[in-house]
């Protein structure tokens, strides 16, 4: 299934973001901002913020690209995790 709007990309990334383990939980979807990269690709481009600058910002880039996996594998879902800020 394939989300087809930038509200229902959103709330699903942050559900994702929420299960996952320690500060990840501190990271916000910037929903406004959700929009699909290249429709014929059907990527989903998704701006985060840091609520706080991250002590080591590697973590968050591993978790973040297993989000994309997961969303990826269970969701038939393409998306981009962007970090801002």
């Amino acid at each position: 299934m394939v989300a087809n709007s930038n509200e229902n990309v959103a709330r699903l990334v942050q559900e994702y973001l929420k299960r996952s383990p320690g500060e990840a939980k501190e990271v916000r979807v910037v929903a406004e901002d959700v929009r699909l990269g290249d429709s014929a690709d059907e990527w989903w481009w998704v701006p985060v913020l840091f609520n706080q600058d991250p002590y080591k910002r590697y973590f968050f880039y591993e978790l973040f690209s297993d989000i994309e996996e997961q969303l990826e594998e269970k969701e038939h879902l393409n998306v981009l995790l962007i970090p801002r800020g």
